[in-house]
């Protein structure tokens, strides 16, 4: 083989393998490298227990009028046992970060490698303290996160997907240790869990009335 032939060869072969690098290189810049992919991948995972656990806290609350202490009592709930298997962190298995505020608004913590691909509407999501008479929506979106600790607080008395009740035939009927009530400011009546009407108005302890209406109508004592 001659110099010259030998020569080309070497060429080619450097050039193929500086395109195999190239692409390889390429192919990383684009899909990341392995462990990256699984941290997003993991974040994905964290988002989606975040978003089951919080649907169940919201649950929880629409059966209970009230929010669990920690997140393994959403395991011994008929209504929101789907969630047992999301309330750790996918990753570390620890619990998610969990504790209420107030008696309607918890806040939920978690820890994202990177930050989501609309992340730029990413920011704090809280949950202002409810009026009484008043149920604006209250977003939470997991999906939408920057890198690092996020915490998002949810107000869970106007999150919940109350179950909607009436008095005549063909209405929904409340659970036996529930009755149907109708709150201030809330059109339409919804199922109470009994002895927790005053908190649902939105009253203090013993400071509501009901009357005679059907269904009854919940309202706050005016202070003397």
């Amino acid at each position: 083989m001659n110099v010259s032939k030998t020569a080309g060869l070497k060429i080619f072969a450097t050039l193929i393998t500086t395109m195999v690098v190239a692409t390889v290189a390429y192919g990383i810049s684009v899909a990341g490298s392995p462990s990256a992919s699984r941290a997003k991948t993991l974040d994905q995972r964290r988002a989606d227990a975040l978003t089951q656990v919080s649907s169940a806290l919201d649950q929880y609350y629409a059966d209970n009028f009230a929010l669990p202490s920690a997140l393994d009592e959403l395991k011994n709930s008929p209504n929101t046992g789907y969630a047992a298997y999301s309330t750790v962190d996918p990753e570390t298995q620890q619990p998610l970060e969990y504790r209420t505020v107030d008696d309607r608004t918890y806040e939920l913590c978690a820890t994202f490698a990177f930050p989501s691909q609309n992340s730029n509407n990413a920011g704090p999501v809280v949950s202002k303290p409810i009026p009484v008479g008043a149920y604006p929506s209250d977003p939470m979106n997991w999906y939408a996160h920057a890198a690092g600790h996020i915490c998002q607080t949810g107000n869970a008395a106007q999150r919940a997907p109350y179950q909607y009740c009436g008095s005549g035939a063909g209405l929904n009927a409340c659970p036996g240790d529930a009755s149907c009530m109708q709150l201030p400011g809330r059109n339409g009546a919804i199922c109470v869990k009994n002895g927790r009407e005053c908190f649902a108005a939105g009253c203090g302890e013993g400071q509501c009335v009901t009357d005679k209406s059907l269904p009854p109508q919940v309202s706050c004592k005016r202070a003397q």
